[in-house]
């Protein structure tokens, strides 16, 4: 899918990720970047001691390798110009305690350690790495986990007509307009915008 965004062309890619060969067979697809935005991801809610082997391996591939193997692609090939943005979905429960998703909480935890690390690697090149860590998005999966957990922070957002009511955000077209937005994109490498 291709969109304009201030003059320039965006473009979104699908692609299974999970295979080990794509990234590799991405970067050598694709033309020259001015920024890459990780925004796929999967969550398990479930207690840790609940938590599959299988999901577990889901997770930590999906929400880690893919968007680090797919940016090490990018970046072998020499994709991402200078002046660059990589950006990555991280979550606020990295940060803070969030019953039901330990191990989702630390991949995003790890993703966002990394992206640190990347930013001082890659800063050289005048690339910025940010990790974006939103809160909880009113969606059928939160209100679902929130009722099996029993969250009473969820039933007081539903009672006041949910979270965007009191704090109304502003709407984009797409992920790049959102990841790359002049106005929108701070200038420090490694930050984490929550």
């Amino acid at each position: 899918e291709r969109w304009q965004i201030e003059g320039r062309s965006v473009e979104s890619i699908a692609a299974d990720l999970t295979d080990a060969e794509a990234p590799a067979k991405i970067a050598m697809e694709v033309g020259e970047l001015h920024g890459v935005v990780h925004s796929a991801g999967v969550s398990a809610l479930a207690p840790l001691r609940l938590a599959t082997p299988e999901s577990f391996e889901r997770l930590w591939k999906v929400n880690y390798l893919v968007p680090l193997r797919l940016t090490q692609s990018l970046l072998k090939a020499g994709r991402i110009v200078g002046g660059g943005s990589i950006v990555f979905i991280g979550s606020i429960s990295a940060h803070i305690g969030v019953a039901g998703v330990s191990a989702y909480a630390g991949t995003k935890a790890a993703l966002a350690a990394s992206a640190r690390c990347l930013a001082m690697e890659v800063s050289k090149r005048g690339i910025r790495v940010n990790t974006v860590a939103p809160g909880i998005v009113e969606t059928e999966m939160a209100a679902a986990g929130a009722d099996m957990l029993g969250d009473p922070a969820h039933e007081r957002r539903a009672d006041r007509g949910g979270a965007d009511k009191d704090n109304e955000i502003q709407r984009h077209d797409s992920p790049a307009h959102f990841g790359f937005n002049r106005h929108l994109n701070g200038r420090v490498s490694g930050r984490e915008h929550c």
